[in-house]
């Protein structure tokens, strides 16, 4: 009798899971501006690894996890710092919409005509799983 409750119990919780755990194939294009004003806009195609429960993400190649700032119903925000550059730093926002599929990275220095932007239109896959870390140490 406890096996089977504990069986179900997984068949359950498995679902939800996996709602959070997928793999996004996005296209677009990514535009630079440089500090003379010159553009450049190129196509551009990479995929992301996500897990929303555990705020963790990859792209492409998955060399480095990164963490996500915030999930909502809306979207995962993957960073976002101040609305406007600064001296500080730069205006950054990263992000895609859970709604549309639209994915959005652009960061505007200070003072400056610099800007780069990458956007494209997304689509959910399956969850290929994060590649097992290499250490030297």
């Amino acid at each position: 009798m406890k096996m089977v409750l504990i069986t179900l119990a997984v068949v359950a919780a498995t679902p939800a899971a996996a709602a959070d755990q997928f793999d996004l194939i996005c296209k677009g294009a990514q535009e630079s501006v440089d500090s003379l004003g010159n553009r450049t806009n190129v196509p551009k195609t990479f995929e992301m690894r996500l897990d929303l429960a555990a705020k963790q993400y990859c792209e492409d190649s998955c060399s480095v996890l990164g963490k996500i700032s915030e999930v909502t119903e809306r979207a995962v925000i993957f960073e976002q710092s101040k609305s406007e550059p600064t001296p500080e730093g730069p205006a950054r926002w990263h992000y895609v919409s859970r709604e549309t599929g639209n994915f959005v990275f652009a960061t505007s220095d200070y003072g400056t005509l610099r800007q780069f932007s990458i956007k494209a239109s997304c689509d959910a896959a399956p969850f290929r799983g994060f590649p097992k870390a290499v250490t030297k140490f």
